[in-house]
């Protein structure tokens, strides 16, 4: 007898204690097997030490292009990850190496914990030799690596804040760089503070008059939202970067919060939630703290008539729309100019580039206008009530 748990996911109400599961069915002469889907990082378990015989975890996805996570097979026998899809041909879940070396199971497909901590000194040797320097201004383009990709492993316990913090502490010449990375490092300790003095922030709005806010409910715009269907291409390419590694660029986490919570006035803690899902790099505190702070009802917040223009923060951090097209194929022959707007193409050079907007990709769900006047006027209404 074969038990298998498909598509446990906190998102929809299915986190359950794997290891009791696991002894059940050993006590009833079962195999047991578990999709964990996008959770595996909340877990926290040694696979070898729960009765479990195979789990698959596909992260965010089963069947690619990119099919992420890893397949575990017990009593030693492992499947190799493999790049860029194909699990349906190989018949088994599988994915990524970066997944599967950032996740930090010590049985996961014969890596132990020990490689994955020398992985993190590398990345973190990295930052400070080839990074630092010009990360102040390099952090805030998503088509070049210039961000440290630390917090997946700070995250698995395979490197301490307070390494980190030594180890830029010995650059002689601290410049612009190391005071904008170690002022990230301040923000993170900023987050835990305050859910430590202030609890209630993990359960709503820390300014409560956004308990008034007139958020608006439709399951339509977030499914859109949540699947990189908006119709603006900064805003999809980072959804889709998320649901494809278990990781998006700093910068557009601003910009797909944004456009959540303003564009489409849907509530902040709709967007909390799907993060927690499935970022491989996920902080309660941060979590919380950052969409709080988009959203204009945290500590210390942006202010809500903050809103960021999903066109221009693409022209602006996506000039040459590189990120754009690396997780937005269907957008590929888009020229530059339009890259960031495809809806302004003339039907003529639609057709001629085999790219029909509606069709081959999104219209906008709605416009950037329209939305932010929308925006303003319920913030208005808010401080009225």
């Amino acid at each position: 007898t074969l038990v298998s748990l498909m598509h446990i996911n906190n998102e929809t109400g299915t986190m359950i204690d794997l290891e009791e599961f696991g002894k059940i069915c050993k006590s009833n002469n079962a195999l047991f097997h578990s999709d964990t889907v996008q959770t595996i990082g909340h877990y926290n378990i040694d696979l070898d030490k729960i009765n479990i015989d195979f789990m698959t975890c596909s992260a965010h996805k089963f069947h690619g292009p990119k099919g992420v996570g890893f397949a575990y097979i017990k009593n030693g026998q492992t499947v190799k990850p493999f790049i860029e899809g194909g699990a349906q041909e190989r018949g088994y879940r599988g994915g990524t190496e970066s997944i599967h070396n950032i996740v930090g199971l010590k049985t996961a497909i014969d890596i132990s914990y020990e490689n994955l901590e020398n992985d993190s000194k590398k990345v973190l040797s990295s930052l400070i030799n080839d990074k630092i320097k010009e990360y102040g201004s390099a952090r805030d383009f998503p088509s070049i690596e210039g961000t440290s990709k630390l917090s997946p492993y700070i995250k698995h316990g395979q490197i301490h804040v307070s390494t980190i913090w030594k180890k830029c502490n010995e650059i002689k010449s601290k410049g612009i760089g190391y005071r904008k990375y170690i002022n990230e490092l301040g923000w993170r300790e900023f987050s835990h503070s305050l859910i430590n003095y202030f609890p209630e922030f993990l359960k709503g709005n820390y300014r409560k008059e956004f308990d008034k806010f007139p958020w608006v409910k439709n399951e339509k715009f977030l499914k859109a939202w949540k699947s990189g269907m908006t119709g603006y291409p900064i805003v999809d390419a980072g959804m889709r970067e998320l649901y494809e590694t278990g990781w998006m660029h700093n910068r557009i986490r601003m910009v797909v919060g944004s456009f959540l919570v303003k564009h489409l006035r849907i509530n902040w803690t709709e967007g909390e939630k799907h993060f927690r899902n499935c970022l491989l790099d996920f902080n309660k505190a941060n979590n919380v703290a950052q969409w709080q702070w988009v959203a204009g009802c945290g500590a210390d917040a942006a202010p809500y008539f903050r809103i960021f223009n999903p066109i221009l923060q693409g022209e602006k951090f996506d000039k040459e729309g590189k990120y754009v097209k690396k997780w937005i194929p269907e957008l590929s022959k888009v020229p530059q100019k339009f890259i960031h707007k495809p809806w302004e193409m003339e039907m003529k050079y639609q057709q001629a580039i085999n790219t029909i907007i509606g069709k081959d990709y999104p219209k906008p769900i709605v416009i950037h206008e329209e939305a932010r006047a929308s925006a303003l006027k319920a913030f208005q209404s808010l401080k009225k009530n």
